[in-house]
């Protein structure tokens, strides 16, 4: 089971039970490691390993490529559709509003075309609607985007960067402080670091102005762990949660 992505899903759904501040821009905490608690504190230039618990193989595929037969399957439409990402080597961006009724997602494709493993995820959640640009499949929910997702950074760069260090940097921006600030909502990820260890190496990333979900499309891309996520709570369910997914486990 996808474990990180899907317990971000039901912190999102549960709020009471995933110890949130009261800030409304609150910079993602992290437990202490247990040898830290220990008294054996991990050497401060300790990063996460460079390797990827994905089933890539060479280049990520396009919608007329052909991929065998999978198993799919999730807590949520959300944990589908990594799954599908990692298994059938798809840069998959998705942005979507989460309830507290979403449900479980589990299929057998019988193997095809990418557009067909696509339309057979469709068939079990009609809410979502996928399209292709330039080989990035873009999900929606109910044709909508995020907003979080459309907000222009001034980007700095990166250089010799690996998943977490992006993630980490993104939720200091200024821009995202603001938007979290003027939006009233808080950070929904509750992450360790070591959650980053499946990595596939440090990326170059120029500076440029740039939104968050193109920043995402390229580290997505260059990384070779095609999968993210910009995710933000019902607003009629409850305060603003907000959560940016960009990181890689194993099954």
């Amino acid at each position: 089971m996808n474990a990180p992505i899907e317990m971000v899903m039901i912190c999102m759904a549960a709020f009471s039970i995933c110890g949130y501040s009261s800030s409304a821009a609150q910079l993602p905490t992290y437990e202490t490691p247990a040898s830290a608690r220990h008294g054996a504190a991990p050497a401060p230039t300790e990063r996460p390993r460079w390797h990827s618990p994905s089933a890539h193989n060479g280049p990520p595929l396009h919608v007329g490529d052909t991929v065998a037969p999978l198993h799919i399957r999730g807590l949520t439409a959300y944990g589908a559709l990594q799954d599908i990402s990692r298994k059938a080597n798809l840069v998959i961006g998705l942005e979507a509003t989460m309830y507290r009724t979403d449900k479980a997602i589990e299929f057998d494709f019988p193997g095809g075309t990418v557009t067909g493993l696509l339309d057979a995820f469709v068939a079990h959640a009609p809410d979502f609607k996928w399209q292709d640009d330039g080989g990035i499949i873009h999900v929606f929910r109910d044709g909508r985007h995020v907003p979080l997702a459309d907000l222009v950074l001034d980007y700095p760069g990166a250089s010799n960067a690996i998943r977490f260090d992006i993630w980490r940097s993104l939720h200091r921006r200024p821009e995202y402080i603001a938007w979290m600030n003027s939006s009233h909502c808080r950070a929904a990820e509750r992450w360790r670091p070591w959650y980053f260890k499946y990595d596939s190496g440090p990326i170059d990333i120029p500076a440029g102005r740039v939104s968050v979900s193109q920043l995402l499309d390229y580290e997505a891309t260059k990384t070779g762990d095609g999968f993210w996520a910009v995710l933000q709570s019902d607003s009629l369910d409850g305060p603003c949660m907000v959560a940016i997914i960009d990181w890689s486990w194993p099954d």
